[in-house]
């Protein structure tokens, strides 16, 4: 193939000088050669050395590329003039020049230059700093992340009322995961920016002033225009559409003026927009039928398709304006504190992060070019004297690919370029493809479009050069190529109009002329029927490999380099792909099917082996034990052994035989004198015969009935039952519910906290001496505490698992019911029918409407369930005075011990914290002679309802009778008997057991007349206020109002609003748990049972 000869605008690019310029070079279009060629002009013409230039590449390969090419054309030259010496210094030079990545260049620019920054007063950065790998730093953020957290909720104690927001926002409360991988990501985002500390203040700034119109906010003005750009489209969709019907009778009396219509309305959407977003939602068109019409089948398909289109696309541009603006505002002004509080925790993390890295001397990637911008870069932008002199070693700044730069990186350049006078861009910003390492590409594109061309600058103005010749491809690629691109490229969408200017044009003259190189679409399109369904990854695949046989066989020519043609080979074959770890063993598959030899250069990593995954996951659990996927992984390893084997043994071992079973059952029912249902005599007989068991329902549904009915059996086998629950309220209403002793788990278990961590006496070295495990409140267990029962229970004991699925999941990680149930492994009954004494009340109906999305049932006078509508503050002032005066009046309960106000938020009016201090002023008021603690935010009088909010394996206890103990559990709850004002110590009494708490413990303590409907998991109450006047919208979610309302024994208020109850309702969301749990069941399904699957 012939040399190719510069062209007029590559020349241009060599050898324009007088200003910045911007070389945009589309693909294939020669700007590797163009930068070379202007290297050598440099050196050729005006006797510079390889070493005067700096040059910036994307990737340390392109680097070492680059370096490659440079050196070969300088022994090139060298041989056609051996005499000039200038070119033979040069091959010695070549190999010190700067051609590095910008990290390269900050890092060599921090070491040469490192005492000019200030340090942080304890620590500083020395010479010999090190580059932590992705690993370390992963593993240092977790750790500071941590400290900052502590911190964090420590502010929370401390009344922190924005962090509480954000906390409830996230995490509900419960789960801090949401949000510190939100802090992490965030972090890493802002590191795109030059100072990311002061671009939060900015964030911040914003965020204290909320907007007064959708309008004044982008977030509006995004939806606003993509709606006004959607209608726009449609509008000239649908009057297209119509004009083309005027030649057929049947379709313009039918169809035509429901399209004009509609294209009519769109218009006045468009025009609304002017007067605002409520505006806006009072135009959103209609979608009326289109009118029947008869023959034009073909014509009518095509019509009817447009309008269906245009409707789906329609009605989903236009589904966020059925909310008022009010209410987004609301929303904004709501969620304001808990982003201010993201913003602060971001530079609290960011700041620790950085202090731990200047103590370890340690830095990382983005570190090296925000140092960099310290030390060159003054705080007004201008260059630092280190800038100025660095910038006069170079003749000139090259810096290639740069539509991947960024703002910090392109901070750089400016400084070390005098002002960018001598700096020389190149990239194509149709090309960007690396947003997801923060690459901005409007800064080359904002050139591009504010520079002159070079033909028309004056001395000292920024230019352009476009290169828009390919030189790579055939003249049918470029064509298909501009053909789809110009339809789809434009400033909306891809930041850029694809005109002549961007367009590829025809350059590679050195290809054989042929007709059958036409570039080829191929729509695979195939439909799931009711015998067979696709994988359309695997049909794509399987078509590609066919088509590629099919080439190989016909020995299809292609070009080579000399210009003859050849049989094409598998070699000259690449297959590109998005992403090619989900499609990647669909295609290699499919290649190998058809005999086709292929490489993917997929190579796995070295944490990726299982030996070192598992003593990863190890480490991570040693350092945070919450952390779900790692926990799982090191207990399914031969390290710990796992679950999912020791419940697959006990499924998998043969079933119990009872003699007599039915019969016995028929004696229970004449004993009590009721005859029971089937799904309650089907549970009855699994739980019998089989070895695990998941017994699951509503209120009213007869589990405590049927839990009954098999404690009899059991004793009558003479089995040893252990009952157990998860918390000491759900034991003690166990124990109350079937007339036998309950223990928590960890009573069952018997905590050794001896060695300061938490262990179990009994475990898998030290088993439970019983033969049937009932485990109540199977929705509150977490994978720890599950895993350390199963691994305490003989091979011969078997596992009744009873529980709500549809109430919210447990505290801790994972969701053991939830995914028990939907692995298929252990047998499972379900409860779903009312019984007759259940459905007299309204708060069992109301909570299985709840569940099925129905309306909620009203009550009157006689019923034990009422919704009071109320909202702000008069709300709060309707749940103090239900409390204090109208429930004991007209009940008779106990405003403290009886009545139960449970709220979904600790924030607002009717949060946890406003309703406490009201409540406790209305009910144990300040009183003289009557004594009282304060601990941080919280004041503690004799008489004072507390909650136990944290785990306390250690704190004693006495109970009434004599009986000591140790231990109070998250979620116990209890009075105040008495003050020592001496020692500050209180002792509370939590059922039938007295714990004295001592100054120390005091802050494990929290004023309980209201708390979170979260911390009320597990327990009842005879009446309960549940407030749903102001309800954060990630805490709009049926569990949660499922699990608050079915808390109540005889009495339920909901007080608030019903548009907030009916989001609640119609809201299924759940809390996402990756615990993988399911899977790892599902692996031990028999191979019968997974076909059926």
């Amino acid at each position: 193939m012939a040399e190719i000869q510069l062209t007029q605008a590559q020349q241009a690019a060599v050898d324009n000088r007088g200003g910045s310029l911007l070389v945009s070079a589309a693909a294939g279009s020669g700007k590797t050669k163009v930068l070379v060629e202007r290297l050598f002009a440099y050196m050729e013409r005006e006797r510079c050395d390889v070493d005067d230039f700096l040059i910036i590449t994307y990737t340390k390969a392109a680097a070492a590329e680059l370096r490659g090419k440079i050196a070969a054309e300088l022994s090139r030259r060298v041989a056609v003039h051996p005499e000039s010496g200038h070119l033979r210094r040069q091959l010695f030079r070549v190999y010190q020049a700067d051609i590095k990545t910008v990290d390269a260049f900050c890092a060599a620019v921090l070491r040469e230059n490192v005492h000019l920054l200030p340090g942080d007063g304890q620590h500083a950065l020395t010479p010999d700093f090190r580059v932590l790998d992705e690993q370390e730093v992963q593993l240092l953020r977790e750790r500071v992340l941590e400290r900052v957290m502590e911190t964090f909720y420590a502010r929370l104690e401390a009344g922190d009322a924005e962090g509480e927001l954000l906390a409830e926002t996230l995490g509900a409360g419960r789960d801090d995961r949401a949000l510190t991988a939100l802090v992490l990501e965030q972090h890493s985002k802002i590191q795109s920016h030059p100072y990311p500390l002061a671009w939060l203040e900015q964030v911040y700034a914003q965020w204290e002033q909320t907007p007064q119109a959708l309008a004044d906010c982008a977030y509006g003005r995004i939806l606003m225009t993509d709606t006004c750009r959607k209608a726009d489209f449609w509008a000239r969709r649908l009057l297209q559409a119509a004009e083309e019907m005027a030649d057929c009778p049947a379709l313009e009396k039918g169809y035509a003026a429901g399209f004009r219509d509609a294209a009519a309305q769109l218009a006045h959407l468009r025009e609304s927009a002017a007067d605002g977003w409520d505006a806006m939602g009072a135009a959103v068109p209609k979608f009326p039928s289109l009118r029947p019409v008869r023959g034009e089948e073909e014509r009518k398909v095509r019509a009817k398709a447009i309008w269906d289109r245009y409707k789906a696309e329609m009605k989903k541009a236009a589904a966020p304006y059925e909310t008022a603006e009010r209410d987004y505002l609301d929303d904004l002004r709501e969620m304001a504190p808990a982003m201010r509080a993201l913003i602060r925790l971001t530079a609290d993390f960011t700041r620790a992060y950085q202090a731990e890295k200047l103590r370890r001397n340690a830095v990382d990637f983005s570190d090296q070019e925000h140092y960099a911008i310290e030390i060159l870069t003054q705080p007004d932008g201008a260059p630092t004297e280190l800038a100025r002199q660095i910038s006069s070693r170079y003749q000139e700044i090259m810096v290639d690919e740069y539509q991947d730069t960024n703002e910090v990186q392109n901070c750089i350049f400016r400084a070390v370029s005098r002002d960018g006078q001598n700096l020389f861009t190149v990239g194509d910003v149709k090309q960007s493809i690396y947003r997801f390492r923060l690459a901005d590409p409007t800064i080359f594109l904002e050139k591009y479009l504010a520079y002159r061309d070079a033909a028309e600058a004056e001395d000292g103005q920024p230019r352009r050069v476009l290169l828009s010749q390919n030189f790579r491809s055939r003249r049918e690629v470029l064509e298909s190529t501009n053909y789809v691109f110009s339809g789809i490229m434009s400033r909306e969408m891809g930041e850029m109009d694809y005109g002549e200017d961007e367009q590829l044009h025809f350059g590679a003259s050195y290809y054989v002329p042929r007709t059958d190189t036409a570039a080829e679409f191929h729509l695979v399109s195939v439909e799931d029927t009711e015998d067979e369904q696709f994988d359309r990854e695997e049909v794509e695949a399987r078509f590609a490999a066919r088509r590629i046989r099919q080439m190989l066989d016909e020995g299809y020519p292609v070009q080579d380099a000399d210009g003859r043609l050849r049989p094409i080979t598998p070699e000259d074959i690449v297959i590109l792909m998005r992403s090619p770890r989900t499609r990647l063993r669909a295609f290699t598959d499919a290649l190998r099917r058809e005999r086709i030899p292929c490489s993917s250069g997929e190579q796995s990593a070295f944490f990726a082996t299982t030996e070192i995954a598992v003593l990863f996951s190890f480490l991570q659990i040693i350092d945070n034990p919450r952390q779900d996927v790692a926990l799982l992984s090191v207990l399914r390893s031969p390290i710990c052994g796992f679950t999912a084997d020791r419940l697959a043994l006990l499924a998998k071992r043969e079933k119990q035989t009872v003699r007599d079973l039915d019969k016995n059952i028929q004696v229970l029912e004449l004993t009590q004198g009721f005859a029971y249902a089937p799904l309650q005599r089907e549970a009855i007989r699994k739980a019998m015969t089989e070895n695990c068991l998941v017994l699951t329902g509503g209120p009213g549904t007869g589990k405590t009935t049927t839990v009954n009915a098999i404690l009899q059996l059991l004793e009558h086998q003479a089995d040893r039952v252990a009952l157990c629950a998860p918390t000491g309220r759900a034991a003690k209403r166990l124990s109350e519910l079937t007339g036998r002793k309950a223990s928590t788990i960890h009573r069952l278990l018997e905590v050794d906290y001896s060695g300061g961590v938490v262990s179990f006496i009994h475990n898998d070295k030290n088993l439970l001496k019983c033969d049937v495990v009932i485990l109540d409140e199977m929705s509150m267990v977490d994978v720890k505490l599950f895993q350390a029962l199963i691994a305490a229970l003989r091979y011969s004991c078997r596992i009744i698992m009873v529980g709500d699925a549809d109430q919210l999941p447990s505290v801790g990680p994972g969701n053991i019911l939830g995914e028990v149930i939907r692995s298929g492994l252990v047998p499972t009954v379900c409860l779903n029918e009312i019984f007759r004494q259940a459905k007299r009340s309204l708060i069992v109906e109301n909570a299985h409407h709840i569940i099925s999305s129905e309306p909620l049932q009203k009550g009157g006078k006689t019923d034990d369930f009422f919704f009071l509508e109320s909202d702000g503050d008069a709300a709060q002032k309707l749940v103090c005075d239900l409390v204090t005066t109208r429930l004991p009046r007209s009940y008779g309960f106990d405003p403290v011990r009886d009545i139960q106000v449970l709220c979904p938020t600790k924030l607002g009016p009717t949060g946890t914290q406003a309703l406490n201090v009201e409540l406790q002023n209305l009910l144990n008021p300040e009183q003289k002679g009557k004594p009282q603690l304060q601990s941080a935010s919280r004041v503690f009088r004799v008489g004072d309802k507390v909650m136990q909010v944290r785990n306390n394996y250690e704190i004693v206890w006495n109970r009434i009778g004599g009986e000591q103990g140790v231990g109070a559990y998250n979620g116990d709850i209890g009075i105040v008997e008495s003050i020592n004002m001496r020692d500050r110590s209180m002792v509370v009494r939590m059922d039938d057991r007295r714990l004295l708490y001592p100054a120390e413990n005091l802050n494990e303590l929290e004023i309980a007349y209201a708390i979170t409907v979260h911390k009320s998991q597990g327990s009842e109450f005879p009446a309960v206020v549940l407030p749903v006047a102001q309800v954060p919208p990630r805490l709009c979610y049926r569990n949660l109002f499922y699990t608050g309302v079915t808390r109540a024994r005889k009495l339920c208020i909901v007080a608030g609003r019903r548009d907030v109850v009916n989001r609640m309702m119609s809201n299924v969301r759940q809390n996402l748990r990756y615990s993988g749990l399911c899977e790892l069941l599902k692996e031990n399904l028999p191979p019968e049972q997974m076909a059926a699957e």
